[in-house]
C-alpha cells in the first residue's frame, strides 16, 4: 500500500538468509514502480510491514 491505496499484490515471497530479509515477486500498477518507492505490506492476521520497491536483479534498497 502507498497511503491507502493498494497499489498490487506480492505472489511468491520468502526468507533470504542472505539478505537477512523477506523478498519476494509482485505484481504493481503503473504509476507507483519507480525504484525505492516506499509502500506497506500488509501479512497475514493485518500485520503491517514497511517495503520499498526494487527492480530485478534486486537493488537491495535499504528502508
Amino acid at each position: 500500500m502507498v497511503g491507502s491505496a493498494q497499489i498490487g499484490q506480492i505472489t511468491p515471497a520468502a526468507w533470504s538468509p542472505r539478505r537477512k530479509r523477506n523478498v519476494g515477486l509482485s505484481v504493481i500498477e503503473r504509476g507507483y514502480q519507480p525504484t525505492g518507492q516506499a509502500v506497506l505490506v500488509h501479512r497475514v492476521a493485518g500485520i503491517l510491514r514497511p517495503g520499498a520497491l526494487s527492480n530485478l536483479p534486486f537493488d537491495w534498497v535499504v528502508t
